[in-house]
C-alpha cells in the first residue's frame, strides 16, 4: 500500500501536468492539495496577508 505523501505527491505531478496542458505554466511543488474548503480559504487569507506591505 503507497503512503499518504507518495499518493499525494502523485496527485500533484498528475494535477500539474493536467494544469500545464491547459496552457498554465506550473510545477508539481507549486500545487497544493488541501482538505476542505475552509483549510483552503486559510491558506489564501494567510498568503494575501503576507502580500500587504509590512506583513
Amino acid at each position: 500500500m503507497p503512503s499518504v505523501t507518495r499518493t499525494v505527491r502523485d496527485f500533484s505531478l498528475y494535477a500539474a501536468l493536467y494544469l500545464q496542458a491547459q496552457g498554465i505554466r506550473t510545477q508539481a511543488d507549486n500545487v497544493q492539495i488541501i482538505s476542505g474548503a475552509q483549510q483552503g480559504i486559510d491558506i489564501v487569507a494567510k498568503a494575501l496577508l503576507n502580500l500587504r506591505p509590512g506583513g
